[in-house]
């Protein structure tokens, strides 16, 4: 049995960007990187904010180990799970329209 996917078509008049429908483990890992990558330079700072703010957090915090390291997890889900719908808010901000819902094996 073939995987298929969910994808959100946005586009103009000359070009369409299918945005997949799933969690981004790109995103979860390498935020900020992953943001400057596909022209998010906003979101990208807003992820780097966060996480030295959590740093920060972390430094003044006598917290548990474990406890650091499961705000660090959640934050990295959490962007993981957010980062299609923060492509999908740019390419409308930058004019683009939905178009259609497809659903295909692929790009």
């Amino acid at each position: 049995m073939k995987k298929t996917r969910i994808y959100t078509v946005y586009g103009n008049n000359q070009e369409c960007f299918p945005v997949a429908e799933h969690f981004v483990w790109m995103a979860a890992i390498f935020g900020p990187a992953w943001a400057l990558w596909h022209g998010m330079w906003r979101h990208a700072l807003m992820l780097g904010a966060g996480w030295g703010l959590l740093m920060v957090l972390f430094a003044g915090v006598q917290a548990a180990d474990n406890v650091r390291i499961l705000v660090a997890l959640a934050y990295m889900v959490l962007t993981g799970f957010q980062a299609n719908d923060w492509r999908r808010g740019e390419l409308v901000r930058q004019g683009h329209v939905f178009l259609c819902i497809v659903v295909a094996p692929a790009r």
